[in-house]
């Protein structure tokens, strides 16, 4: 293909809405010439859906594993694993009308799939269809069926922030698949996952924090913020290593993730349902109303489903298992963070390249690769005297070592002192309050409800998220969030700019950031209290090193210190939660009376 590419305009496919997902590749085709990795020059718009489809489908193709993990792939799936039972297992019996209409309420109003079932259209069915289409689904789980049309997918590519847009390479693959199979894959997705938490069977690692019930990114960084906090006031070096996984969904060994099914020993419908969603699937790249030849995901779960993540996180959960005594880590979803301190800086670096070494094996043999240019490593400690950067190894080549990197969208610096994070806070909340300014008129514009339900989506809930961990910061870090949040209640409540901070509270009901913040602390302490499973329910109940932390007043406590002070200033420190309620099983009959108000 040869020759300039003239300006065109994409055509938007009905029923969807990725206008901003879209721009990039209406740059990409508007441009006079367009240059792919291969450094070829395409013209038409299918020709760009094709390489694109292309690009995909060779990430999730053996040509990407290394010729020794190939060889050991094909041993590996010689062995058969037959799901088949002649006993009854009690995840395995039929769907209830009570679960499918959970799974409608949780679905989202998302894109339709090839079939173009959208999911208004099942949400708004009568109580007779909703029998019909109950019985359909379980005729499919019964007879160990898989709709060809289900293993289709439309690929909507995303490209991925600060990427060149002419690289095929830096588009996100998102699959639209069939609604009404996503509604199955609901259902059994919350099967799954119940069997995995309540019975244990899995023994999930009690540090990936990934979609599981009373968990967050917060518990993560909360982690790590506690483990920085104790290396500091015991004069000790704590070295992290933040991952990042090469095209981690795209690569995700499928017979591997079926084995860990197994092994669990999960028979009948269930396991064979995921079988069959895991095989011979194909998908047609979508570039605005044209769409490219079909083409096979050889491997890999496909992102956007609702089964994929699950089936992800099950296969991912050894990863953890390589650590050793001396070093933990954390996970979220794939997200994955290790750390270890010690007094001796050589020490460290031993124990963290062991870990590096046994988990670079895991990866071997399970086709994940690690981005070397991506995972970074940072140095924390408040030692004197100068430290080297530790030089530590993956995969031969050195990890570069940064003074600041973001972990689930916190801002980590050396010292901890939350400087970065809360600057670039302060900076997404201006940009976010600049839609109040347009919004907000003397005569016209949005209403003072309106507006105050804008601040609190855009603005409060940036200042919320992770709170309860830079809220440790220094008071004169904090002092300049404070300025954000009385800008944007004069702007909902239209008030002078003289006018005195505590009227501001007074007239839109909003609390000061500080009280804010304590409550959000008040509120993770309580859940975690309620929670004895929860990885760091001793921490915050029974913290360690009280009375170094006394001694030692200028070094900042972790939380489960820094919460004391909160529960005993608001006399709170007696009150005892109720113990977490255990969600009764999926598959349970409630015996819940419907009526059919439709007219017929």
């Amino acid at each position: 293909m040869s020759g300039a590419l003239k300006p065109t305009k994409l055509k938007k496919r009905p029923g969807t809405d990725f206008d901003g997902i879209q721009q990039p590749l209406i740059s990409l085709l508007s441009s006079t010439r367009k240059r792919l990795l291969d450094v070829q020059i395409i013209s038409h718009i299918k020709d760009i859906a094709n390489v694109l489809g292309k690009t995909f489908a060779e990430v999730s193709s053996d040509e990407f594993y290394p010729q020794d993990f190939i060889v050991y792939k094909r041993q590996e799936e010689r062995v058969i694993l037959n799901f088949e039972s002649s006993s009854s297992e009690i995840y395995n019996t039929d769907f209830t009308i009570h679960e499918l209409r959970n799974a409608l309420n949780n679905s989202h109003p998302t894109s339709p799939g090839p079939d173009r079932i959208h999911c208004k259209m099942l949400k708004n069915l009568s109580e007779n269809s909703l029998c019909l289409i109950l019985a359909l689904l379980n005729r499919i789980w019964n007879g160990k069926a898989f709709p060809k049309a289900w293993r289709k997918a439309i690929v909507v590519p995303i490209p991925k922030v600060g990427k060149d847009p002419q690289n095929p390479s830096n588009y996100r693959p998102i699959a639209l698949t069939s609604c009404l199979c996503k509604l199955m894959e609901r259902m059994v997705n919350k099967r799954l996952v119940y069997i995995l938490e309540r019975k244990n069977m899995l023994s999930l690692s009690k540090f990936q924090s990934g979609f599981r019930y009373g968990r967050s990114t917060e518990d993560n960084v909360f982690q790590l913020e506690t483990a920085i906090r104790d290396a500091f006031v015991t004069k000790k070096h704590l070295i992290s290593i933040f991952f990042d996984m090469d095209k981690a969904y795209d690569r995700t060994w499928r017979h591997e993730i079926l084995k860990d099914l197994f092994n669990i020993g999960l028979r009948g419908n269930l396991p064979i349902f995921i079988k069959n969603f895991l095989r011979t699937r194909t998908f047609r790249v979508c570039v605005g109303d044209m769409f490219s030849d079909e083409f096979y995901q050889h491997e890999g779960v496909p992102q956007g489903s609702v089964l994929s993540v699950t089936l992800f996180i099950i296969k991912i959960n050894d990863i953890i298992k390589q650590l050793s005594p001396y070093v933990h880590g954390s996970l979220y979803v794939d997200d994955f963070q290790i750390h270890c301190a010690g007094t001796d800086m050589s020490f460290v670096v031993r124990q963290i390249q062991t870990a590096i070494a046994r988990i670079s094996e895991w990866a071997d043999k399970n086709g994940f690769v690690f981005s070397v240019n991506k995972t970074k490593c940072m140095h924390f400690c408040r030692r004197r005297g100068l430290h080297p950067d530790p030089e530590i190894l993956i995969n031969g080549n050195v990890i570069p070592v940064v003074s600041e990197e973001k972990f689930l969208g916190v801002l980590l610096d050396r010292k901890l002192t939350f400087r970065p994070h809360v600057s670039n806070l302060k900076k997404k909340c201006n940009k976010s309050l600049d839609l109040l300014k347009v919004l907000s008129s003397k005569s016209w514009g949005a209403d003072y409800d309106t507006l105050l339900k804008i601040y609190r989506a855009l603005v409060l809930s940036k200042l919320a998220y992770c709170s309860i961990v830079y809220g440790s910061a220094a008071k004169t870090v904090l002092q300049s969030l404070d300025s954000v949040h009385h800008q944007g209640l004069r702007l909902i409540s239209g008030a002078f700019r003289t006018s005195p901070v505590q009227s501001l509270y007074v007239m839109t009901g909003e609390l000061p950031l500080q009280l804010r913040r304590e409550k959000q602390c008040i509120k993770y302490y309580f859940k975690v209290k309620s929670n004895r499973r929860h990885p760091m329910f001793v921490r915050i109940l029974n913290p360690i090193l009280g009375t170094l932390y006394a001694n030692k007043p200028s070094y900042i406590p972790p939380f489960g210190h820094r919460i004391k002070k909160i529960l005993s200033y608001h006399r709170i420190e007696n009150i005892m939660p109720l113990p977490e309620e255990q969600p009764p099983p999926p598959w349970s009959n409630f015996n819940i009376y419907t009526i059919d108000v439709c007219v017929t």
